[in-house]
């Protein structure tokens, strides 16, 4: 049958659209079948101060294997690990099968970005980068160590130790006692100083950093401290007299002195001083007991109280009466002990 021109002109436009349809979707399947996609997620990992981003590449093809043409990361000098450019002429890495890696950076950082260039086993590539890009939010900071405190409480004096870890930053410490002593000095990281101070009754300490207090604490009695009473005696030609002070802080003195039928009770305020005197002659003592602790002192005749013995002339200097006049001052030493919680009383000599 012998188609009328027009007829054949229909159909010529028909088949030219049919033609160029096909062609359009002959260039088109590949580009929008084939694919990749680049995402990534940041993390700051805080045992090293460094940021992570894990990158992960997802491809989109309707063969089963590609290679990787082109990987470019950034910022420059900065890798990912398992994401690289393909070696030889194999396509290793499996469509639709997530490829992961890693990539570090300093804390410092404020963003990184990944782009890849995928090839299929089927001939086709991509023309141009898919890439992804994160950024950062803040720095990422390696925590610093923080110093540790401790004390200890001795009957003679309260010890403060300031320990730096190794993952802490050099630090200059200053400690403070309530009674005004002050100790400083700068620790590096992973060193430790201790200082000490008297110990005394409501000894505090403070630690401070920068003006600001970090730990405070305060010496602790271990209860089996005793306390020196000083006692002083002197002995004149007819008397004995017995001084007591008292060292405590916050606590009388109760003191009892015997000398024969005599007796002196003292009460002695802190930091005071009390004093009880005896008639005395040869073969005098007086008896010191505090607690239920008791010490002995002997009357020592000084020199020059004797008898003249007889009248004889004088001439010259009355060097007799000069000397009769001198007062002997006798140190009867003795430290004298006070438990400051049992009230247990020790003597030395």
């Amino acid at each position: 049958m012998k188609l009328s021109r027009p007829y054949r002109r229909v159909l010529a436009v028909v088949g030219s659209a049919v033609i160029g349809l096909i062609g359009a979707v002959t260039l088109a399947s590949p580009a929008s079948a084939h694919h990749s996609e680049v995402t990534g997620v940041p993390v700051c990992d805080t045992s090293t101060g460094e940021w992570v981003v894990t990158w992960t590449v997802n491809t989109y093809a309707p063969v089963p294997q590609y290679r990787l043409l082109e990987v470019v990361v950034g910022p420059a000098g900065s890798t990912v690990s398992n994401i690289a450019v393909t070696e030889g002429d194999g396509f290793p890495h499996q469509t639709g099968a997530p490829l992961v890696g890693e990539q570090r950076l300093p804390g410092d950082a404020t963003s990184a970005s990944l782009g890849v260039r995928a090839k299929w086993n089927n001939g086709y590539e991509e023309k141009q980068l898919r890439s992804g890009e994160v950024t950062f939010q803040g720095p990422c900071e390696k925590p610093v160590g923080e110093p540790t405190f401790t004390d200890g409480s001795s009957c003679e004096e309260l010890t403060v130790t300031v320990t730096n870890p190794e993952d802490g930053a050099a630090t200059t410490f200053t400690v403070t006692t309530s009674a005004g002593d002050t100790e400083e000095f700068t620790l590096e990281p992973g060193t430790e100083q201790t200082v000490s101070f008297p110990a005394a009754e409501g000894l505090t300490y403070e630690v401070s950093v920068d003006g600001t207090a970090v730990h405070s604490g305060a010496w602790e009695n271990p209860g089996d401290c005793v306390v020196e009473i000083p006692i002083s005696a002197k002995s004149d030609c007819d008397s004995l007299t017995i001084e007591v002070t008292n060292p405590l802080e916050d606590e009388a003195l109760e003191v009892t002195i015997t000398s024969g039928d005599a007796t002196s009770t003292l009460t002695i305020a802190p930091g005071e001083t009390g004093e009880a005197t005896f008639d005395a002659e040869e073969g005098t003592t007086a008896t010191v007991t505090i607690g239920d602790e008791s010490e002995e002192i002997a009357w020592t005749e000084p020199e020059g109280c004797g008898g003249s013995g007889g009248d004889l002339p004088v001439t010259g200097s009355n060097t007799g009466i000069m000397i009769g006049a001198a007062v002997a001052l006798l140190a009867l030493g003795g430290g004298l002990f006070l438990v400051a919680r049992r009230r247990r009383v020790t003597f030395s000599a």
